[in-house]
């Protein structure tokens, strides 16, 4: 009942999907079953199935008085009419069968011979697979097309898959037919095209080494698939291109020198040749294929040579023995997951005629990397580029980079310093997550854009500074930024997300340079997301924490008078301390420490504000003395010290210049005054309005 249905439903698929077909019948006959088209591409007998235990066994030319064209059924893909067969030993195809169909005569595990007459044409994909005994095989004179390669009078041809033989282990011989018009083989019995430009197809039994003859231009798709016991095979200098899979599996082969004149090298070349130490890759070559080189774990070292433009996707993925890679600066391009996984790769050199590393991962869990030198010319760390790069201590982010994007350097413990070029306008999410290693971050102020989760778990970040034109801080920027002891907030920011400082349990003072700057200060319940049917559960509501959940040391809030940064000060029983505001011309000026009120008088940092009014500044460690120079005036203090010395002239201050937070601030009106300025002060707006 089920071979019925399943018959009625291949006929009407059949009908369906070739409406010019005629299907007269599915019948059996004996051992054999067969199926007879009327008419269309496929018109004529074509026996689908054999059933019997014989060992030696001749397929019939005439069947039920239909005249057979066809061994295997022409629309199943690799279907052999006698799978699994363990008695066969010898097939004879009689005379007047034009047609071996894909997979028609495979896996049949005992047999050693088959005899194909001069009337078959053409022989489909994979005809004679998982034969393992067979040791030879003799194309005859008439066969124009094998495994979908073709060759018509104009040398034009197509390829589809030439692995004719996959799984006929002991096959060592191919023998072509001397007079056959479009294919020939040689003494080591391997499979040509009639000219010998195109090798199609080395036995996969063959053993040792392989001389490809002078002539060969190119080897074909899957030439040497599967041909574990070869060790050597030295190509002629006239090879042009290498096909896909063209030596995949080649297990055993240790050496394989590619020569110059080779222009590509394709998809998967040389996938699963784990016996590859090294690999010379000449200058002619102008693109390595995707995958061409993947997972061959015993690969140690790769030249290339000045030439090559293009690494594509996945080329050298997963070569976790390569320990060195020269890359020529004619490359112009590197593909995702190009280096991907190569764990003793401990340097690399990109470089600077790369000019696009195009997608992602390209250097992810390269856990040997210490060292990269990067392209001048590369516009974008992209994603996941450097991502498990555990052992990498140093790289320079190019000035012609735009971009540091998703997760580029996430999990870079050993990352300890990193220079931000103000080039950078964007740093996308995790782009610095994980890098406990990193003691600082100089955010230059052309970053506009810092991403969710951007420096989470940057434990030893001690010293931040955030770029003065970013507008907000996302949620879980810097969470589990457990060193850092203070944050100061740029005017810039409007908002200050969930999480954004969670869980960092040193910091004792933030900032708020904005008087409006929006404060995360309650915990947000994300309600659940309705399910789409009975059997289908809600998505779990997610819980947001307040900006500053888990700071169990903030103690200081820095901010405006009737500020949010004040309102969260009082809510959250923290100390409040007015920033005062101070202007030059007009200008409002920035600093990394807030200007102070200490003893009524007005404190700033004493570099910015010296050079803000066009002084020379010096500082003496020793002595802890600042000396700033402007045209005639030489003005001279120390840290503690209620004495300014200007030229020769003694003044005191009401307010000594002093340490606040590693910074040394001084008093406002002296320095501005004593430097020429007018200095005038609002008490209704803390604003100090200096003029010169």
């Amino acid at each position: 009942m089920k071979r019925i249905l399943s018959l009625a439903i291949t006929i009407i698929m059949i009908t369906l999907l070739f409406p010019t077909l005629n299907v007269m019948a599915w019948e059996t006959s004996g051992d054999f079953e067969y199926i007879v088209y009327e008419n269309g591409l496929y018109s004529g007998t074509h026996i689908v199935k054999y059933t019997g235990t014989a060992e030696v066994l001749v397929i019939p030319d005439i069947i039920d008085g239909h005249t057979v064209t066809g061994i295997g059924h022409p629309l199943y893909t690799s279907q052999s009419i006698y799978e699994k067969n363990e008695t066969l030993k010898s097939v004879t195809i009689s005379n007047g069968i034009t047609h071996i169909w894909n997979g028609a005569l495979g896996g049949c595990k005992n047999l050693t011979s088959i005899n194909i007459p001069d009337s078959v044409a053409h022989i489909g994909v994979a005809a004679f697979r998982d034969c393992p005994k067979l040791k030879s095989i003799t194309i005859p004179r008439g066969v124009i097309e094998l495994g979908k390669t073709h060759f018509p009078e104009n040398n034009s041809y197509y390829v589809y898959n030439n692995n004719l033989f996959a799984g006929c282990t002991n096959l060592t011989e191919i023998i072509v037919a001397v007079d056959n018009a479009y294919y020939t083989s040689d003494e080591q019995g391997i499979l040509y095209n009639k000219d010998k430009t195109r090798l199609i197809l080395c036995p996969p039994g063959k053993s040792g080494a392989v001389n490809i003859p002078v002539g060969v231009v190119e080897i074909f798709d899957e030439a040497f698939r599967d041909c574990v016991d070869l060790s050597e095979i030295t190509l002629s200098k006239g090879v042009k291109r290498i096909s896909r899979s063209a030596f995949e599996k080649c297990a055993n082969l240790t050496k394989m020198i590619i020569p110059d004149g080779v222009e590509s090298i394709d998809t998967d070349a040389f996938v699963g040749c784990t016996g590859l130490i090294d690999i010379n890759i000449p200058g002619s070559v102008k693109s390595i294929g995707s995958y061409a080189f993947r997972n061959l774990a015993n690969l140690k070292t790769v030249v290339m040579q000045y030439g090559v433009k293009s690494i594509e996707h996945s080329v050298f993925n997963g070569c976790t023995g390569l320990t060195s890679v020269d890359i020529p600066d004619s490359v112009e391009s590197i593909g995702s997951y190009a280096f991907k996984d190569c764990v003793s790769l401990t340097s690399l050199i990109i470089p600077d005629s790369v000019t696009g590393i195009v997608g992602m991962c390209v250097f992810e869990n390269c856990t040997g990397l210490t060292d990269v030198r990067m392209s001048d010319n590369v516009t974008e760390i992209g994603y996941q580029w450097f991502s498990g790069c555990s052992n990498l201590k140093s790289i320079n982010i190019p000035k012609s980079t735009t971009e540091i994007g998703q997760s580029a350097f996430y999990n870079c413990a050993s990352l300890n310093s990193i220079d931000i070029p103000d080039s950078v306008t964007k740093i996308v999410s995790g782009a610095f997550a994980g890098c406990s290693s990193l003691t600082a971050v100089n955010m230059p102020d052309s970053v506009e854009y810092i991403g969710l989760n951007a420096f989470d778990g940057c434990s030893n970040l001690e010293t931040l500074h955030i770029s003065n034109n970013a507008d907000r801080i996302l949620d879980y920027t810097f969470t589990g930024c457990t060193s850092l002891t203070s944050a100061n907030i740029p005017g810039s920011v409007a908002r200050v997300g969930y999480e954004a400082f969670f869980g960092c349990v040193n910091l004792e003072t933030v900032i708020f340079n904005n008087p409006n700057t929006i404060i995360e200060e309650t915990e947000y319940i994300r309600p659940a997301i309705p399910g789409g049917g009975a059997n289908d559960p809600p998505v779990s509501e997610k819980v947001f924490h307040p900006t500053f959940d888990g700071c169990d040391n903030l103690k200081t809030i820095y901010g405006y008078y009737g500020s949010t940064a004040e309102i969260f000060a009082n809510n959250q029983e923290k100390n409040f301390i007015p920033i005062v505001k101070v202007q030059l011309n007009e200008v409002d000026l920035s600093f990394d420490v807030p200007p102070q009120l200490i003893n009524d008088r007005t404190m700033v940092p004493m570099r910015k504000i010296f050079e803000a009014l066009g002084a020379d500044v010096d500082w003496n460690g020793e002595t802890q003395t600042v000396v700033a120079v402007k045209n005639d005036i030489t003005i001279s203090l120390q840290i503690g010290s209620s004495i300014l010395i200007k030229n020769d002239e003694i003044i005191n201050l009401d307010v000594p210049a002093q340490l606040v937070n590693s910074h040394t601030l001084v008093p406002t009106r002296a320095v501005a005054e004593n430097l020429g300025a007018t200095v005038e002060w609002d008490e209704n707006t803390q604003t100090v309005s200096i003029n010169y």
